[in-house]
Order: structure tokens, then C-alpha cells, then sequence
């Protein structure tokens, strides 16, 4: 897939759940252009090196959430 999106142009959408930085590296290694982690719930410092890439993101619905603290 990577491989037609490079020779194509085209983006490609990736849903990395539990493999965020191996996508990431292999979505870089191909040469990709343009790329969408689709559904990203990763730690924060892939989704930096996302951005810097020039990549984007979806997000989960639980980001539009805040966490409140438990009651104990």
C-alpha cells in the first residue's frame, strides 16, 4: 500500500492502535507524502514527530473528554 501511495501520490490513511511509532517509521521510511493516523490515541511524543513530519491526525471521541479525578 505504501509502495502505490508513493508512485501515485497519493495519501495514505494509517490506523497504528498499539504500533503508533513503528507506523510512523514505516510511513517515513516509504517516502509517503501525505498521511492521516487515523483514530491516534498515542503518547504524546509520536504525535509530535507526527506533526513535525507534516502528517495528520483523527482523533479519538474520548479526546474531546476530560478525564475528571476519581472520588475516593
Amino acid at each position: 500500500m505504501l509502495r502505490i501511495a508513493v508512485e501515485y501520490g497519493k495519501p495514505v490513511s494509517i490506523h497504528s492502535r498499539g504500533a503508533w511509532r513503528d507506523c510512523l517509521e514505516l510511513v517515513a521510511e516509504s517516502r509517503v507524502e501525505s498521511a492521516v493516523f487515523h483514530w491516534f490515541s498515542g503518547p504524546r511524543d509520536v504525535l509530535d514527530e507526527i506533526i513535525d513530519r507534516g502528517y495528520y491526525i483523527s482523533a479519538t471521541p474520548a479526546a474531546a473528554y476530560r478525564r475528571e479525578p476519581s472520588r475516593q
